[in-house]
This record gives C-alpha cells, structure tokens and sequence, in this order.
C-alpha cells in the first residue's frame, strides 16, 4: 500500500511538473529563443523530443516561433551547420507516416521550413509570433540560409542534393540559359565583331601610312633618301 501511495505521488508529481514546464515552454528569452531554440543550439535531441511528444498543441508553436534574428528551431539547425539535430528535428517530428506495411513504411516530410519564401502581407506578423513564419520579414527558408552562409556540412546531405537537382531540373536551366549565357554569346559576339571591325580598320590605316611614306622617298646611289 505504501509502495501505491508513492508512486502516485510521484505521477501526481511529475504531471504538476509537466504542466508547470508547457506553461513557459514557448517563453522567449530576451534574443526571442525559446527552450527548443536553446535545446537545438546545444544539441539535446532527448530535449526536444520530450517538448515535442509532452503536448501535441505546443509542439506545432515551438517549431514555428522565431527568434528575434529570424531563426525557427529547424532553420537555427542550418544557421549553425548541425546537420544531425536539423535531420532530427525534421525527420521526427516534421515528417508523419503515410502508409505502414510490416517493417516497411513510407514517410511525408513537410518542406515548410526546408524550401519556401517569405510571403508578403498587408497584416504582416512581428518576431516570435506563433503564426505562420513565411509572413515575418525576416524569415528565410534553410535552403536559402544554407546557400546564403555555404554552410558545407550539408553539401553531401541527400535532401538538399535532390532539391537543388529538381530545381535546375525543372526550371533553374532554362533560367540560366535565358539570363546567363545567351547573354555571354551575344556579348561575346558583339565583342569579336568590334574587335574585328577595328582590327581591319587599324590595318588599313597602316597601309595607307606606309605608301604615304614610300611616295615621299626616292631611291640614290647609297640608298633610299627622302624627296
């Protein structure tokens, strides 16, 4: 009986301590991070998982809070090049099974965070909202803080490599064709007419500068001598 009481207790306990902790687990410092911003930066992976399984409301707000540099959780992971965190924040807890079949099971990951832009509105929110992030102004997606600061350690990561693959795929080699180099061609084109045009011009001038000096000169004895 007294071994019943206590473990009671102690649930009851560790439920007052649960609510007690969700109660300020979205508070943000005085830079606008929250506990799974702090949890991120110094890599406790069983930190974030116990904020993101202890409440299912407060596990879609921790994720989409921004700090006051523009930063969620995730894009924080690709700021500071931690490609394990950022793979676990992202696999576990921004992806959702589709189908299970025995061992086998197919997983949706959300690009959310990974590969948007910012979306301009009239009522557009400030830092550290719960809201959508993509109306913040400062939001930038991974992919673009990735690229923007050549964070290397996700240059061999498999989903980046399918993204940028896609992307050149799809339209970035139309776009690069269209506003790179047809563009070089034709300044290349225009470069070696003007080169060509002026080389002819060069030369002709010397000729008739070198006939204009032989007109004026006249053959002697000991050579040739100027008239």
């Amino acid at each position: 009986a007294e071994g019943g009481r206590r473990r009671g207790l102690e649930a009851t306990v560790t439920r007052e301590v649960s609510k007690r902790l969700l109660s300020f687990v979205n508070a943000q410092d005085t830079f606008g991070n929250t506990a799974m911003h702090m949890a991120v930066l110094h890599g406790r992976k069983d930190t974030v998982d116990w904020i993101m399984t202890t409440d299912a409301v407060n596990r879609q707000a921790s994720l989409n809070i921004l700090n006051k540099e523009g930063y969620t959780p995730l894009t924080l992971a690709a700021r500071e090049g931690k490609v394990d965190m950022f793979q676990h924040v992202l696999y576990t807890h921004m992806s959702k099974d589709m189908w299970t079949y025995g061992k086998v099971r197919m997983r949706c990951t959300d690009l959310f965070q990974v590969d948007t832009f910012r979306m301009r509105s009239e009522g557009e929110k400030g830092v550290g909202s719960l809201e959508n992030p993509h109306f913040n102004s400062k939001w930038r997606s991974a992919l673009e803080i990735i690229v923007a600061y050549e964070k290397a350690e996700f240059v061999q990561n498999e989903l980046f490599v399918k993204l940028i693959r896609e992307k050149w795929e799809r339209f970035g080699k139309r776009m690069y064709l269209r506003r790179t180099f047809l563009p070089y061609l034709l300044l290349l084109a225009i470069f070696c007419a003007l080169a060509g045009l002026r080389g002819k011009e060069l030369q002709a001038d010397f000729f008739n500068s070198t006939a204009i000096e032989q007109r004026h000169c006249v053959q002697t004895a000991g050579g040739w001598k100027a008239w």
